[in-house]
């Protein structure tokens, strides 16, 4: 990165370049590897603009800003939950005749959204240069790189803060996605503050949330397939999984609101805040 002093910019445009760069070397021929690559640089920029939104006090608009790839990011989740779901009914225990249908009704969505996402990158890979930022939204204000570095650690600082207060034995399924977008823009403070700042300081700290946030993925992609199971179970007559046959198999319920974090991630994210207070001084 450049370090001007208007390093709000810098931070922005570089994003937007990384963005784009990643756009351009997509495949004709989108394997699922490539459409989770691809949210996840989407999922980057969305943090980048978070983090942009705290420092520039709300001036620069994060949600409008994102509106731009929302469509895309969409879309692009609904092929990536395809995909898994897919995978994942590999690993269920269930008749032949009924996992054909089931792929059949999976492979049918996914190639509709398939069409949209191939769409939709098109249009952004032609809008992308045109995103124009006003003056006003923050990015021109005065900021060295070191005060850059303190206004992230003040992120973070207050993102530990935020999850303290979480309630992590919670068996809501919205108090569960709440920990986990907590924990994304967490590491993603992390993770700017050791490349801008050129410190290994917070790579154990940020390698714990990455893995407990990446636990928490697998059990909200194991609930994503229960519901797609079901539903495709109710389409085609058939009676729904028993709660207790997928809790068996997969360690997740159909009801939603039986979910629990399992007590290592619990154990791991508990860890990571202990630690916080000797980093965070």
């Amino acid at each position: 990165m450049a370090y001007r002093k208007r390093y709000l910019r810098t931070f922005y445009n570089d994003g937007q370049y990384a963005f784009r760069q990643r756009i351009k070397k997509l495949p004709e021929v989108l394997k699922p590897e490539d459409v989770h690559r691809l949210r996840l640089a989407m999922k980057k920029l969305k943090y980048d603009y978070r983090l942009l939104e705290y420092i520039s006090s709300g001036k620069f608009d994060a949600k409008k800003q994102f509106s731009h790839y929302q469509k895309l990011f969409r879309i692009a989740g609904e092929v990536r939950e395809d995909d898994v779901n897919s995978r994942l009914a590999e690993e269920l225990d269930i008749q032949a005749d009924l996992l054909t249908r089931y792929r059949h009704f999976v492979n049918r969505n996914h190639d509709t959204n398939y069409r949209y996402l191939k769409k939709s990158i098109g249009r952004i890979g032609r809008r992308n240069a045109k995103v124009v930022i006003p003056d006003n939204s923050g990015l021109n204000k005065r900021m060295n790189k070191r005060k850059f570095v303190r206004q992230i650690y003040s992120v973070i600082k207050w993102k530990c803060k935020r999850i303290r207060k979480l309630n992590l034995k919670s068996k809501n399924t919205i108090e569960i996605h709440r920990l986990r977008k907590n924990l994304k823009i967490l590491h993603r403070a992390m993770r700017v503050y050791s490349e801008v700042n050129e410190s290994k300081r917070l790579d154990k700290p940020a390698g714990e949330v990455k893995q407990a946030e990446r636990q928490l993925g697998v059990i909200h992609d194991r609930a994503v397939f229960v519901s797609s199971m079901n539903d495709f179970l109710k389409k085609t007559g058939i009676a729904s999984i028993r709660s207790k046959e997928t809790g068996k198999v997969f360690g997740v319920r159909a009801d939603s609101k039986s979910n629990r974090l399992p007590t290592a991630i619990i154990d791991k994210i508990g860890r990571v805040l202990e630690e916080s207070k000797n980093f965070l001084h």
